[in-house]
């Protein structure tokens, strides 16, 4: 769980899912993003930065430019994990197994005769 709300909060941001959108498209530089976004170079590398340190971009040198993409392997992870979370019954989820308890015990006093 707590791999997956470091992720939730990375992409949490409307211009970090927009810049991820369009290097998910197709490979850009750094100065298409700025254009792209509508932001300066520090804020798209600020961006950048955050998503490469969560593995969801990787970058490819060509002399003086830096060029992105977005990291496929990690997304996909990061849908599975998504998907499993929601899937999971509540209780086998240990962060939640405290509160999974507290509900069946909750359910067993309200039970209908």
């Amino acid at each position: 769980m707590n791999e997956l709300v470091s992720l939730l909060k990375v992409l949490g941001d409307p211009t970090r899912l927009k810049l991820l959108k369009f290097i998910a498209a197709e490979e850009l530089c750094n100065c298409e993003l700025m254009e792209l976004l509508g932001v300066s170079q520090p804020a798209v590398s600020q961006h950048l930065t955050k998503l490469k340190a969560a593995k969801l971009v990787k970058e490819r040198r060509q002399g003086q430019w830096t060029y992105y993409t977005a990291n496929q392997d990690q997304l996909s992870r990061f849908a599975s994990l998504w998907h499993g979370f929601l899937a999971a019954d509540t209780g086998s989820i240990p962060e939640l197994a405290p509160e999974h308890q507290h509900r069946l015990a909750q359910r067993q006093k309200r039970r209908c005769d």
